[in-house]
């Protein structure tokens, strides 16, 4: 399957969920939605495919709320993938970056 993927400067696929640590949902990260959660490594795993752009704009994005996105954005920057903007206007800032607008 490696093999057959596309090559090109940039290598485009939706990340259809978000990033959960190690024990949550908790009583302090709430979980709502139908609970597409991913292991940080998840991430890694498409970065070694060859993609370097994900959107992160879908339905699942927010299933752990703030701390959900907190974790996907950590592994996004951790691993130097480009994101299309999303959930812009939820947070004041970025988490990351600390761009206004989230």
């Amino acid at each position: 399957m490696i093999a057959s993927l596309p090559k090109g400067d940039v290598i485009f696929t939706n990340f259809e969920g978000t990033v959960a640590k190690a024990g949550q949902p908790n009583e302090n990260v709430l979980f709502q939605g139908s609970g597409l959660l991913a292991r940080p490594e998840a991430l890694d795993t498409l970065k070694a495919l060859g993609f370097n752009l994900l959107s992160l704009s879908n339905n699942h994005s927010s299933d752990l709320k703030v701390p959900g996105i907190r974790n996907t954005l950590e592994q996004v920057n951790r691993l130097n993938l480009a994101i299309s903007r999303y959930l812009a206007g939820l947070l004041p800032h970025c988490p990351c970056c600390g761009s206004p607008g989230g």
